[in-house]
């Protein structure tokens, strides 16, 4: 069931930690801004009105506010929007947020002062404490931190291999897992189960970007498993 409808156009969804909400990123007669819609379907209500970008939204552990991705004070800095207070303040500077399961930690791309590319996977401990480098690459912006359930290692797009891969690495640092090996295509966007034991991803393998699942230690093409999307319901005929 469609839990939108235009005119205006929402993308990028974050489920909140309770399931009973959706946050979005949303184009309002241009100007890109925070959303969020119940969970059985609503009005969306529009949470950031400033006239810069601000995208890429993730939902805090409590499930009380918002991080999101922000280019109101120059350069894309991570927010955090007291949904209660309506309070917003800077974090981090970095794009692409990642709460980690208990609500401790951030996980989050950002530059690596002398090294090329949009930078390495940066953790920060909440709310205020110290950031260290987790993994760096000469990455894109599809990289796209995602945690385990578990809190023990975050997923995220690798292009090292030629091809973009789903891989894995601990937050603490380490040597990095290939997950997907796909010479035919790019894997890209991983989200974990919440039982942890298979994740999700995108692949341009057999055209137009089909849904995948697979165990949580990743596989060959032939252990995916294809989400076919066999209805929809619109919200209005």
């Amino acid at each position: 069931m469609a839990l939108t409808q235009g005119p205006a156009y929402h993308f990028e969804p974050a489920w909140s930690p309770d399931g009973q909400r959706v946050a979005l990123s949303m184009d309002t007669e241009g100007n890109l801004d925070i959303g969020v819609v119940d969970a059985a379907g609503s009005a969306v209500e529009r949470v950031t009105t400033h006239e810069a970008v601000d995208v890429e939204p993730e939902w805090s552990g409590d499930g009380e506010g918002l991080f999101f991705v922000s280019a109101r004070e120059g350069g894309f800095r991570i927010f955090h929007r007291d949904l209660e207070t309506g309070s917003t303040a800077e974090v981090v500077t970095g794009i692409q947020p990642a709460v980690s399961p208990d609500g401790n930690r951030l996980a989050y791309v950002a530059s690596v002062r002398g090294r090329t590319g949009t930078g390495g996977i940066w953790v920060k401990e909440l709310p205020a404490g110290e950031e260290r480098l987790a993994h760096y690459e000469e990455s894109e912006y599809r990289m796209k931190p995602a945690w385990t359930p578990d809190g023990s290692a975050i997923l995220y797009v690798s292009e090292e291999a030629g091809t973009n891969d789903v891989r894995v690495v601990p937050p603490q640092g380490g040597n990095p897992n290939i997950l997907t090996v796909d010479p035919q295509g790019e894997e890209t966007s991983p989200s974990p189960s919440p039982s942890g034991s298979r994740f999700a991803f995108v692949s341009t393998r057999t055209g137009p970007m089909p849904l995948y699942t697979v165990a949580a230690g990743g596989g060959p093409f032939a252990s995916w498993r294809e989400v076919v999307l066999e209805e929809t319901t619109p919200r209005t005929p």
